[in-house]
Order: C-alpha cells, then sequence, then structure tokens
C-alpha cells in the first residue's frame, strides 16, 4: 500500500469515527427527551431535565441547527410536572421545535397573554411574553422559589383584571402556585408565596413600616362609600369584613419599633391580598395610590 493511500485510509477512519461519535450525541439527546417525555418517575424527570440543560450536543463534525433552548427546556419540564399531577389540562403549550419560541398559555386567561422562561445562569424567571414581567423565578443551586409582587400586581390586577375578571385570574395563578408547591414537595424547594400567600398567619410588611394615620383615614371613607364599615384593631389599627374575610392592619411590633403591615384571614385559609385586590376596586385604588408607602415590603 501506497504511503499516502494509508494517509487518506487513516483520515477516513479518524473522519468516520468523529462523525459517529457526532451522532451518538443525537442519539443520546433523543434517549434524554424521551426520558423526561414519558416518565412517571418525578426524580428521574427532574433528573432528565438537569441533564437536557447541561448537555453539549455539538460536535466539530456534527452540528444540529434545530433544537429547543434551555428556556423551552424549562417550560415542557414546568408542563410535565403539573400533568404527573393531573392538571396539564391548565396549561397549553405552543411548539414549534425552534430555539426559544416555544410558549404557554394559562388555558383560564384564553389568548389574553402567552409565557415563557428567561434564563440567568442558575436562576430562571416565569415570564409574561408581552410586557416582559418575570411572575415567579426557580433558583436551581439554592433550591428556593418565589413570586414577584410587583409582578403580579402590574400584569393580573393592573392591566388584565379589567378585561379578563378576578375568578379566571385566581384560576390561571392557582395553576403557577400548585406547580411551586410541587416543587417544594417533590423536590424541596422553599416557596415564598409573597403576595400570594393565604395562610391567616402571613403578615405582609408595608414599605413604609411606620404608616401615618391618613393611609387608615383614607381607607375609612372608600370602604364606607362601598358599604363596608371598617373598625378599630389592636390600638391604632384597622379591621376590614369583607364577605366572610377579615383584613387586618396593624403593627405587630411596639410604637418605638413600629412594623406596619396587613393581614388576611378566613376560616378556610383559601384567600390572600392578591385576591382581594382583584375583587375590590376600593382596595384596588386604595392600595394602587399610596403604592409607594403601602407596597409589600417583599424581595
Amino acid at each position: 500500500m501506497k504511503d499516502s493511500d494509508r494517509k487518506m485510509g487513516i483520515a477516513l477512519f479518524e473522519y468516520n469515527r468523529n462523525l459517529k461519535a457526532g451522532l451518538d450525541r443525537g442519539t443520546k439527546y433523543s434517549e434524554l427527551l424521551d426520558k423526561m417525555t414519558y416518565t412517571n418517575d418525578l426524580e428521574e424527570l427532574f433528573n432528565s431535565i438537569q441533564e437536557l440543560i447541561h448537555f453539549q450536543m455539538d460536535t466539530e463534525f456534527v452540528q444540529f441547527p434545530i433544537r429547543y433552548s434551555t428556556a423551552d427546556l424549562y417550560l415542557v419540564f414546568m408542563a410535565r410536572l403539573l400533568e404527573e399531577h393531573n392538571i396539564s389540562s391548565m396549561i397549553q403549550m405552543q411548539m414549534n421545535g425552534t430555539a426559544g419560541n416555544v410558549v404557554q398559555h394559562l388555558t383560564q386567561l384564553e389568548a389574553a397573554d402567552s409565557f415563557k422562561f428567561v434564563v440567568d445562569r442558575n436562576r430562571i424567571a416565569y415570564t409574561d411574553v408581552n410586557r416582559g414581567e418575570h411572575i415567579f423565578y426557580l433558583d436551581f443551586d439554592a433550591k428556593q422559589a418565589g413570586f414577584d409582587s410587583n409582578a403580579l400586581l402590574n400584569l393580573f390586577v393592573v392591566d388584565l383584571n379589567p378585561t379578563v375578571g378576578p375568578t379566571p385570574i385566581i384560576i390561571a395563578v392557582n395553576t403557577l402556585i400548585a406547580f411551586t408547591k410541587f416543587m417544594g414537595t417533590d423536590y424541596g424547594y422553599e416557596v415564598d408565596y409573597s403576595i400570594l400567600d393565604t395562610t391567616n398567619a402571613s403578615f405582609h410588611a408595608f414599605r413604609n413600616r411606620n404608616l401615618p394615620s391618613r393611609f387608615i383615614d383614607e381607607l375609612f371613607i372608600k370602604a364606607s362609600e362601598n358599604k363596608y364599615p371598617l373598625m378599630s384593631y389592636q390600638l391604632s389599627g384597622a379591621q376590614l369584613n369583607l364577605d366572610g374575610v377579615q383584613l387586618n392592619i396593624f403593627n405587630n411590633q411596639d410604637e418605638a419599633n413600629p412594623n406596619w403591615g396587613l393581614q388576611v384571614v378566613d376560616s378556610g385559609e383559601n384567600v390572600s391580598w392578591f385576591q382581594l385586590l382583584l375583587r375590590y376596586d376600593f382596595l384596588k385604588d386604595w392600595y394602587l395610590t399610596n403604592l409607594a408607602d403601602l407596597e409589600i415590603d417583599a424581595d
């Protein structure tokens, strides 16, 4: 065999070996997609998404131009986790097979909005496509999840509530709450529900911890105009009875070190401050007008 023929054979062998290795990467990626799509094991589901987002698919010899982005894969994972808990009907996935273009719709909102994940290192944010509001985040290093009170207020209370109405929004947001709860129960994530918290013991501190009395006076007037009497509560605080729900506004510290905020109390622990803002326009107006002082102090 000529030396040139030997060199050509070695080159072809190396090329073919690298080509097969690249194609094997595609096969492995496909197997991981199958696992995430069809597994009923929650641990395997979580591991598959972690493997997929860190998977190096391309090689020098084989490139795969059409694939799902990291953000797309997280959205699919969310849909699969909801499916495993039998509430996948509450969302609709719009998939077109190109990177960054997979979006999700919350069924109760119909065509009012669409959502996707935005990735920032090891933290992702569930984001409203039209306005860019980050509704909640997941932090995979810290194993934490949390809702953004400002985004919830801007998107759902201010923008969508006038046209969509409270009930569809509450049902849609409950789907997001359910997903984060599953991240807690299934994978040990710590979740901050912010203004979505329905536990009676939850106390939401205002930005202005030393609340001037004029804010209580303003609420007294607005509540009276809507035939909801405002009662005194804990020294200089106030209590509003709203169709089976108590809204308590008070200082939960001493006068020397005030910490004013609010508490929502109902017998079933099903109602949040967010829901009250959706259902009662006079509360929403009072809160938004004085937001610089009343904004819930949340991260």
